[in-house]
């Protein structure tokens, strides 16, 4: 082995042969700046593998890598040199690490495609009963279960106010592309619940509100069967 400093990337994956391994680990114990960059080239890769969802992190350590080995050729007989490439390397990860931060702190949330994602309408059951209301109940409940929203529309607006319509009719709104409308309702419901939190969020995400959305979604507790489904949606925004 002539120059272990072009064995590095070879001994970190476990390809070289025994007899190889052995040389290299023997020149290990003998010199100090091998050890230095054998431990800079494995924090490097380390880095890569945490971030293997971002190409471009894994592209940028891959040409520093060859970068710093292209500049060692030849340029190895004194220390300050190998520990002046060890520092620009270094250098580089360290404004790549920021590079992949920032990118992702500031990655494009798609809005549209969250909310289709998300969004599940719910089968309206009869959920109340009373006198005269109760046939024009059954028929909004029936168009709207039928996906007939333009219909079941008119019939809740027919219908006393209570939460559990206001609900309905806010889900209503949602499904015929009105969210700002479906906010309005959801506001004025006095009594607040799980699902008036998790439809409220969801139609702040489809008007694009990402901060609004965030504020509804954390006021769901652990008990609801909207709080995983939140829990996903507050990390993906």
């Amino acid at each position: 082995m002539n120059n272990p400093f072009d064995y590095i990337e070879e001994f970190l994956a476990g390809e070289l042969s025994i007899k190889e391994h052995a040389q290299f680990e023997k020149a290990l114990l003998k010199d100090a700046n091998l050890r230095d960059e054998v431990d800079m080239v494995k924090q490097m890769e380390l880095f890569a593998q945490r971030k293997a969802d971002n190409k471009d992190a894994i592209d940028v350590v891959n040409v520093v890598m060859e970068e710093g080995k292209r500049i060692e050729e030849g340029k190895r007989k004194g220390n300050a040199v190998i520990k002046a490439v060890i520092a620009v390397v270094m250098l580089s990860l360290l404004i790549l690490a920021s590079y992949v931060y920032f990118s992702q702190e500031t990655k494009e949330v798609n809005h549209e495609e969250l909310f289709a994602e998300y969004f599940e309408v719910p089968e309206m059951a009869i959920i109340t009963k009373g006198e005269s209301q109760d046939s024009i109940l059954q028929i909004a409940q029936a168009l709207f279960n039928n996906k007939e929203y333009n219909k079941s529309l008119v019939e809740f607006e027919k219908l006393n106010i209570t939460d559990e319509i206001e609900l309905y009719r806010a889900i209503n709104n949602q499904m015929l592309n009105e969210p700002e409308t479906s906010i309005e309702i959801l506001n004025t419901i006095q009594n607040k619940s799980n699902d008036i939190y998790w439809f409220t969020a969801l139609a702040y995400l489809q008007i694009g509100d990402t901060e609004n959305a965030r504020v509804w979604l954390v006021k769901i507790d652990n008990k609801s069967v909207h709080y995983k489904k939140s829990q996903s949606l507050i990390k993906e925004l």
